[in-house]
């Protein structure tokens, strides 16, 4: 027989591995976008943009 102990520890561990689930979600888009935005200053340096819109660019993803 499952004490109210016992369930409640289950319970709490289910959402602490779901925390950390949606943590590393999290951390890997924060990530991908960190590396698409480099790609992008770098499309914007490599083809010749002005710099105001690299500028711009730059204040928009800090």
């Amino acid at each position: 027989m499952k004490t109210v102990y016992s369930f409640e520890t289950y319970t709490l561990t289910k959402l602490k591995l779901k925390l950390e689930d949606e943590n590393i979600l999290e951390s890997q888009v924060s990530y991908t976008r960190y590396l698409f935005s480099k790609f992008l200053l770098n499309y914007l340096r490599n083809n010749n943009a002005d710099e105001f819109m690299i500028a711009a660019f730059k204040q928009m993803i800090s």
